[in-house]
């Protein structure tokens, strides 16, 4: 089978220019978010996580209602019976790659 060459010549050239500073203009195309997009975007999820943190934190640590401190405490309870079983399942699992 014969195999495909380029044209002779050669093929044109691909133009794409991105407009900047003549020194550091790109054939290449823009692709992606702009850096200030993306630092914008990346400030509203962090100051929102720290609100939801600090949130959490006031909501943990000042506990006036005694019933909702009760419940407080009965779901914390809960949720450290909950993890027992997978605490254990690791730990096995530990154990076993340890000995074979």
């Amino acid at each position: 089978m014969p195999q495909d060459l380029p044209p002779s010549g050669g093929y044109s050239a691909v133009q794409y220019k991105v407009r900047l500073m003549r020194a550091l203009q790109r054939n290449l195309p823009a692709r992606g978010f702009r850096p200030a997009v993306l630092l914008a975007g990346m400030a509203g999820v962090m100051t929102y996580g720290f609100w939801k943190l600090g949130k959490g934190i006031r909501e943990q640590k000042y506990v006036y209602d005694p019933p909702a401190r009760v419940n407080f405490a009965r779901e914390k309870m809960w949720s450290r019976i909950h993890l027992i079983p997978l605490l254990t399942a690791e730990e096995d699992r530990d154990l076993v790659r340890r000995a074979f």
